[in-house]
């Protein structure tokens, strides 16, 4: 059974447009981290099962390792995110980009979103800003996400 069967994924206008502004920059991969907020659907006996994941901030990686066809981000990054981080705001996933390869999960990201996003509610989100593709998958098992993910232009009033 798949467990991520009811989570929603909403992304705020100004994250959507921050990480396809840094990917559609760069031949090579690039990524970063994503922050936001995780709201888990009370209205369900097995509450952990349905989370609202809302993407509202992306930090890109400044220390990195890559090549058109691999990224391998610094441990930097995970310093830096704690002085983002506002109120009760926390990593809900990562970015990185596919340059003209498409948007999938290769083993590495697959193997990446389980070392390092596997809640539930982790998202991995691959965008290829030449083909104009984007994918996002979620979970330890990187499910992936087959529902349009929903732009917000203000934060949700919860």
């Amino acid at each position: 059974a798949n467990l991520m069967r009811g989570a929603r994924i909403y992304v705020m206008r100004t994250c959507l447009e921050a990480a396809t502004n840094h990917v559609g920059n760069d031949k090579n991969e690039v990524g970063g981290l994503l922050i936001g907020h995780v709201w888990k659907n009370n209205l369900t006996p097995n509450d952990a099962s349905h989370p609202l994941v809302i993407l509202e901030d992306c930090i890109p990686s400044i220390v990195y390792r890559n090549s058109s066809v691999s990224l391998e981000m610094g441990t930097e990054i995970w310093g830096r995110i704690n002085e983002r981080l506002t109120g009760d705001q926390i990593v809900v996933g990562w970015y990185h980009s596919h340059p003209n390869l498409g948007a999938f999960f290769s083993g590495t990201d697959r193997r990446t979103q389980k070392a390092f996003f596997n809640h539930r509610y982790s998202v991995g989100w691959v965008i290829d800003p030449i083909r104009d593709e984007q994918k996002m998958f979620i979970g330890s098992e990187s499910d992936e996400y087959h529902l349009p993910f929903l732009v917000l232009d203000h934060g949700l009033m919860m």
